[in-house]
């Protein structure tokens, strides 16, 4: 009996072949937010994707959606080398600071009050001689 394919992983990145598993490349350091029909291209998040595609009902398995055995006996886990660990503290990083916030820190409400308090009577000193 020939053995089944198995689907193969490609970041989009950078072209490099990625564990079925992989959160993020380990070439390029791109983080996967999404999943891509092999058969029909339909992207969509990985809970769409549970009974396979829901545009063309491709069907995929659990192990390769998610990297995990079926019979659930797969507990090795594995470590995340040190270059792969920092490369994932950076790319968190710089997604962090790209995030603004809404609050506005009280001093800096306080001090434009001031500031515009300075300017008026300065402004209207200077109107009055």
């Amino acid at each position: 009996m020939a053995e089944a394919k198995r689907a193969k992983y490609f970041c989009e990145g950078c072209g490099s072949e990625v564990a079925p598993n992989a959160k993020f490349c380990p070439k390029c350091g791109r983080f996967f937010a999404a999943v891509r029909c092999p058969n029909c291209g339909h992207i969509g998040t990985v809970r769409n994707f549970l009974k396979g595609c829901p545009a063309c009902h491709y069907a995929v398995t659990q192990e390769e959606l998610y990297g995990i055995s079926e019979s659930g006996k797969d507990s090795e886990k594995k470590q995340l080398s040190r270059k792969s660990r920092k490369k994932i503290k950076k790319a968190f990083k710089i997604h962090e600071s790209s995030i603004f916030s809404d609050d506005v820190p009280a001093w800096l409400f306080v001090a434009s009050i001031i500031a515009l308090i300075v300017i008026f009577a300065v402004l209207f000193m200077r109107c009055k001689s």
